[in-house]
C-alpha cells in the first residue's frame, strides 16, 4: 500500500511539473505563459526547464495591451486638437504573441537568443491589431 501511495505522489509531482500555466493578466499582458513570463523578465536560465517542464514554445495566444497617449502636454499651441479633436488615449490589443516575440519586444537580446535555440521555434505568429 505504501508503495502505492508513493507511486501515485510521484505521479501528481510529475505531472504539476509538466504544466505550463497560462496567467490571465500580467504586465499588460493577457493569456501570458510562463514562459512568456521569463522571456518578459529576460530570465534566459529558465527557457529550457520551462520548455522540458511542458511550456509550449510557439504559444501564440498572448496579447499585449498598448496605451497611445495624446496628452495636451505632449503638442504646443494646440496642435493636437487642431488635428486630433477630443484629448483621450487609444488603446490597442495586438494578439498572437510568443515567448520570442515578448521577448524581443521588451528588449531581451538574451532570452531572444535561448529561444531561438529551441527546436521548432517559429518567429511568426502575429495575427494583427485590434482597437478597443
Amino acid at each position: 500500500m505504501a508503495l502505492v501511495k508513493i507511486l501515485i505522489f510521484s505521479f501528481h509531482v510529475a505531472a504539476a511539473l509538466a504544466e505550463c500555466v497560462i496567467h490571465e493578466e500580467d504586465h499588460d499582458y493577457y493569456n501570458i505563459s510562463d514562459l512568456g513570463l521569463a522571456a518578459f523578465d529576460n530570465r534566459a536560465a529558465d527557457v529550457v526547464d520551462l520548455v522540458a517542464g511542458g511550456c509550449d514554445v510557439n504559444y501564440n495566444a498572448t496579447a499585449k495591451l498598448y496605451v497611445m497617449s495624446y496628452s495636451i502636454n505632449e503638442y504646443e499651441y494646440g496642435d493636437y486638437a487642431d488635428s486630433y479633436g477630443e484629448y483621450g488615449d487609444d488603446q490597442y490589443i495586438i494578439g498572437g504573441n510568443t515567448a520570442l516575440h515578448i521577448a524581443a519586444t521588451e528588449g531581451n537580446v538574451a532570452t531572444v537568443a535561448e529561444l531561438l535555440t529551441v527546436p521548432g521555434v517559429m518567429g511568426r505568429g502575429r495575427q494583427g491589431t485590434q482597437g478597443i
